[in-house]
């Protein structure tokens, strides 16, 4: 019985080195112009899905694309529609820390329209922007990576109705609990 347990911490420990020397194989050894997908997570309710493309040595393009909201209703012979969505697109650079830890740094242009109608009016909002990231990531695989980021921005929001541009103004900025978030990223090959 002792011979199978020791067979058995000798097996998991083999596993355990197995999947460090994986990791530690180079996070960055990927062919260049490579492409990475995942999963940005704010909250339970905000994600959004995220889109970085290798361009250079330590640099890639990133696209995030938010969470769409698409709404119809009717009551009453009174129909109301609504439309939101968001999409950032930029610049982010890595930093090597060790071998399987990098520091993420960049910056990103932040777009959101949103478009609500009913029976008797329509609008648009326009919600231009820009945001800093900075973070962390952890390279499990070659192929894998967990990080967590922060996106303080500053935005202004500009809304068009039926009697076209309305004199209200609003100018955002700082952080706030949608500017932090985990991500969870398969990079592919070239």
């Amino acid at each position: 019985m002792k011979n199978h347990e020791y067979r058995i911490v000798i097996i998991g420990l083999a596993m355990i080195a197995g999947i460090f020397y994986t990791a530690r194989v180079g996070a960055q050894e990927l062919a260049p112009g490579h492409k990475e997908v995942g999963l940005r997570l704010s909250s339970v309710n905000s994600f959004s899905i995220i889109y970085n493309k290798h361009k250079k040595e330590d640099i890639y393009r990133r696209w995030r694309f938010g969470a769409a909201v698409l709404g119809f209703s009717s009551s009453n012979s009174v129909q109301n529609f609504n439309l939101r969505a968001n999409v950032a697109v930029g610049r982010e650079r890595r930093r090597q820390i060790s071998p399987n830890f990098d520091f993420i740094h960049g910056l990103e242009f932040i777009g959101s329209v949103g478009v609500q109608a009913d029976d008797n009016r329509g609008s648009l909002n326009i919600s231009p922007g820009i945001g800093f990231v900075f973070g962390f990531q952890y390279y499990i695989s070659k192929s894998f990576y967990v990080g967590a980021e922060l996106i303080p921005s500053i935005s202004t929001s500009f809304t068009i109705d039926d009697n076209g541009f309305r004199d209200e103004f609003n100018l955002n900025g700082g952080f706030s609990s949608n500017s932090a978030a985990l991500k969870f990223v398969y990079r592919l090959q070239g």
